[in-house]
């Protein structure tokens, strides 16, 4: 498998697009500048970073509790800025990092920039970006100043001590670090006259936008066996991952790319030759019991199709009641991963072993990407293995390389609390405009000429605009103001009850159905920032809602 360096670059961007514009500048804890401005104002460049939630995956007992939505947090930044093309010896001519409160996938950084330096102008501007380096051994100049790392030390900055082996052979980084995972890019060649301006506003129009990649990759593993099959005891007794994979360290940084080529280079670090040294250690993984391993009626079913993304991989795998296990997050390599799945057909059989290499083939298991093995157990207990690789796909993302903003506002709702999982309630009314169920006005909606949908993932719910009801909306480009509501295409039935929950949200078709920020501001519902939640309950209780 050869990983689509166009396809990575669309799926990174979601996660992380850094969009230099000029809007409210954020609190800074450090922003250094070797200044030499000889009187004239310094220059304007301000940083927005965006980051979304990723596929979701569900953990075992076993297994710590999956939380993806943390892949993508910002906890700190650092941003060091270079004269572009000066020596590896040169240090920085702005350097910022700030801390970041709160879990949150968008931030907004400032920045400033002296406009000469050592008494000469400059043109062009190379960046480096890290964001979450808590998460990393400390990154610091003999001076103990970030300020003073040359370009060479950032360039040639090293992972050693995290996201590898620990001593006993267990994997280090089993869970999301409390500090985030690290996320890196290094860009060179950025025109100054095109993107940056002595003045905020001339900088508002002026924004560019370069895409992070975490510096590391998730390995993990989704296990079933075939129903009536005489599996009804298989179970994994071991995972093993073989020695000599995982280099003594990999970078932080991934190679340095001109901004131009953002697109399809500069997404791994490329400095691992035959001369690199190896951990000569295995990593072993834990057992997956036979409680563990849901019994599904055909294992090859849940093959991963020939051009099917992680989102909707995982999803399908989940729906079949799989789960994520035995999670690992690991440093980057240029080797593939190799290893066994050991298992038993039940507690006093010989215990077998099926080998597995990650990618099947032999492509580097590089920065930024998901590792999945599928295994399943098949007539008698034979073990079958499938890993595959895919772009870390963040499933409820936006291409912020295309500006979309939504501002919705919303008249009164009512609130259904079932199960301890509050929804925007509404009831199903046969005729006329619907009085159970809240207004959604869209104020804003701007998305760069692309077409966009709102839509929902329940066919028992539609929607009613301007005196019509249809399965989904539909625009291109900047839309005037619209309001519309959910409503419920049939009554609730006791005896035969439909799905009574559903989640609206908005994509872009072009950018394959990626979903943007839809839910947020004054105008927030119940749900997250890409989907609002509602529920259909009956009249009868939507008027009890309304009496409270």
């Amino acid at each position: 498998m050869k990983y689509n360096t166009r396809k990575l670059f669309r799926h990174t961007v979601r996660a992380f697009a850094l969009t230099l514009v000029a809007i409210a500048a954020a609190s800074c804890i450090n922003d250094d500048v070797l200044t030499d401005t000889e009187g004239e104002n310094s220059t304007y460049l301000h940083l927005n970073f965006y980051t979304q939630e990723p596929t979701v995956t569900r953990a075992v007992d076993n297994n710590s509790e999956a939380s993806p939505t943390a892949e993508s947090y910002i906890h700190s930044l650092r941003v060091w800025a270079f004269r572009a093309g000066n020596g590896a010896a040169d240090l920085p001519i702005g350097y910022k990092e700030e801390t970041v409160s709160g879990e949150t996938t968008q931030h907004t950084l400032s920045m400033t920039l002296p406009p000469k330096v050592a008494g000469m102008s400059y043109n062009g501007l190379d960046l480096f970006i890290l964001a979450n380096s808590e998460s990393l051994e400390t990154l610091k100049a003999a001076d103990g100043s970030n300020m003073s790392l040359t370009r060479a030390e950032l360039q040639n900055a090293q992972i050693r001590q995290r996201f590898a082996i620990t001593d006993d052979g267990k994997p280090q980084a089993t869970e999301i670090p409390s500090s985030g995972l690290p996320l890196s890019r290094a860009v060179t060649s950025i025109h100054l006259d095109d993107h940056i301006s002595t003045s905020p506003t001339e900088a508002a129009a002026k924004g560019i936008e370069v895409a992070l990649v975490r510096a590391v990759s998730k390995l993990h593993f989704f296990v079933a066996r075939k129903a009536n099959a005489g599996t009804e005891r298989a179970h994994i007794t071991r995972i093993v991952i073989d020695r000599q994979l995982l280099p003594d360290y990999s970078y932080v940084f991934p190679d340095a790319t001109p901004y131009a080529q953002t697109k399809t280079t500069g997404l791994v670090a490329t400095g691992y030759t035959s001369e690199t040294r190896r951990l000569d250690a295995t990593i072993t993984l834990g057992a997956i019991d036979n409680a563990q391993i849901p019994e599904v009626d055909d294992p090859t079913d849940l093959e991963r199709g020939d051009d099917e993304d992680a989102m909707h991989y995982i999803a399908r795998l989940q729906t079949a009641g799989l789960y994520s296990q035995d999670r690992v997050y690991l440093r980057e390599t240029d080797k593939a991963l190799t290893g066994m799945i050991y298992y038993k057909i039940d507690a006093d059989s010989r215990e077998r072993g099926v080998p597995f290499t990650i990618p099947a083939d032999k492509t580097a298991a590089a920065r930024n990407h998901e590792l999945l093995v599928y295994a399943y157990f098949l007539e008698g207990g034979n073990l079958h293995v499938k890993p595959v690789v895919m772009d870390w796909y963040d499933g409820s993302s936006v291409d912020y390389s295309n500006r979309i903003e939504v501002k919705i506002s919303r008249g009164a709702y009512k609130l259904s609390e079932e199960n301890g999982k509050p929804a925007v309630a509404i009831a199903y009314q046969a005729n006329g405009a619907p009085s159970m169920s809240p207004v959604i006005t869209v104020e804003k909606l701007m998305t760069s000429g692309l077409e966009w949908t709102i839509q929902t993932d329940n066919p028992a719910f539609a929607f009613y605009k301007d005196g019509t009801v249809s399965e989904k909306i539909t625009g291109n480009g900047t839309t005037a103001s619209f309001a519309f509501q959910l409503v419920a295409r049939q009554p609730i039935d006791m005896v035969n009850p439909h799905n009574r929950d559903a989640k609206v949200f908005l994509v872009i078709p072009e950018l394959g159905n990626i979903k943007a920020v839809i839910n947020e501001g004054d105008g927030k519902l119940e749900g997250t920032p890409y989907e609002i939640d509602f529920r259909q309950v009956t009249p009868d209780d939507y008027q009890k809602l309304k009496e409270k």
